[in-house]
């Protein structure tokens, strides 16, 4: 038992305490709150401005209307790190960029180092402001042709060069009997012939044949014994009694390149051919053959393929390929490994005929942000490419960006 006066201040206690708690209750429920400045510190204090709301007229779609999987892609940091770069926010609202990020052959390129390296070379931003090289962006023999080994192993080569300038070949390479003769497999034999480019400038040789009776002679095999012990059976030969009293003819007779080919199978074959009679009587084709330049690429195996190429048969008649042949930035990307190793790359073709591309190749912003590991990264990222690919992606693309922007 507990003492009587014990008793009596425990219960004055627990009625203490109690009245304690009811006014606290009571001035909690009636008493004004404090202001925000008499209870946050310094800290607490400062003002933060926070806006990263995007107008409707800005981006020209609703905002936070996205697709949840769009948004979490535009919140994500890849993008972000993107979003911050000043050479994307340059090109953000650059229309031929826009057309080039949703471009699936450039998205494809922007991972191969080949490519980026390419963008900042100089030759190759020289070439994309040259006119005769946009002309022929989007000639499907032209890339044909630029994919070539032959063409690109002869573009590097001087006695090339020198020819694609010489006006004579400029204006046989315009020649559809020429274009014809050059797929002439006898004709691609002879020209790698030096006797035959030595018979070929001849005069007296060219007068001939012209001359029937001359053709006759040669194409039947008859000449080969010109030079040999069947002289009676010559002077039987129509052919070759028509051809007796010929000056040119018997000039030639004793030409020691007529004599070595004469007996040629496949030089008699040629003779026969109406369209090789036609050349080798055509001025610009004898001074062609003569040249020095004609004489070192004639033996070349890559050169009787290449004018025998559908391609370059094709482009002959552009003025603008000769040009560009003669360009030296042209000349020095085609000596350029990466762009040799790109040329049969479909994705480059295609993007090489991009108009978009062509105008963006020697934006300095473009060629920045092309060698930024961050935006290779985003352009092979599929949530991107999913975004390029829906009907308002790029202007999803640009709220989102702006978005980040702002919050920074």
């Amino acid at each position: 038992m507990f003492p009587q006066g014990k008793i009596s201040k425990y219960f004055m206690l627990i009625a203490a305490v109690i009245l304690a708690g009811a006014g606290i209750w009571y001035f909690s429920r009636t008493a004004s709150k404090p202001s925000t400045e008499k209870i946050q510190g310094a800290i607490g204090q400062r003002t933060v401005e926070r806006n990263a709301q995007v107008t409707e007229a800005e981006v020209a779609v609703t905002p936070g209307s996205a697709p949840v999987a769009v948004k979490e892609f535009l919140n994500s940091k890849e993008f972000k790190k993107v979003a911050a770069n000043p050479s994307f926010q340059a090109l953000a609202n650059n229309a031929a960029f826009a057309n080039l990020i949703s471009n699936q052959s450039f998205r494809n390129l922007a991972a191969n180092q080949v490519f980026v390296s390419l963008v900042s070379n100089q030759s190759f931003m020289a070439l994309t402001t040259n006119q005769a090289y946009q002309g022929l962006a989007g000639n499907q023999s032209f890339l044909a042709l630029a994919s070539n080994q032959a063409f690109l192993e002869l573009a590097k080569n001087d006695a090339f060069k020198s020819l694609s300038a010489n006006q004579a070949f400029q204006q046989l390479a315009t020649n559809q009997a020429f274009l014809e003769l050059a797929k002439n497999e006898a004709f691609q034999k002879m020209v790698a012939n030096q006797a035959f480019r030595n018979l070929a400038a001849n005069q007296a040789f060219a007068d001939l044949m012209s001359n029937q009776s001359f053709v006759s002679l040669v194409s039947s095999g008859a000449a080969a014994d010109l030079q040999g012990g069947a002289r009676q059976q010559l002077a039987n030969n129509l052919a070759y009694q028509n051809l007796a009293q010929n000056q040119a003819f018997m000039a030639l007779k004793n030409n020691q390149a007529f004599a070595a080919l004469a007996p040629n199978k496949v030089f008699q074959g040629l003779v026969a051919n109406q369209l090789f009679q036609n050349m080798a009587s055509n001025v610009v084709f004898q001074n062609l053959v003569s040249s020095q330049a004609f004489s070192q690429l004639a033996s070349n195996q890559m050169f009787q393929q290449l004018i025998a190429n559908q391609s370059f048969a094709s482009l002959a008649n552009n003025q603008a390929f000769f040009g560009l042949l003669n360009n030296l930035s042209f000349q020095a990307l085609i000596a350029n490994n990466s762009f040799r190793s790109l040329a049969a790359n479909q994705s480059y073709q295609d993007l090489a005929a991009n108009q978009s591309f062509l105008s963006l190749a020697s934006n300095q912003s473009f060629q920045r942000l092309m060698s930024n590991l961050n935006f290779q990264g985003l352009l092979s990222n599929q949530a991107f490419a999913n975004l390029m690919n829906m009907q308002n992606g790029l202007s999803y693309m640009r709220s989102g960006m702006q978005a980040a922007v702002k919050a920074e």
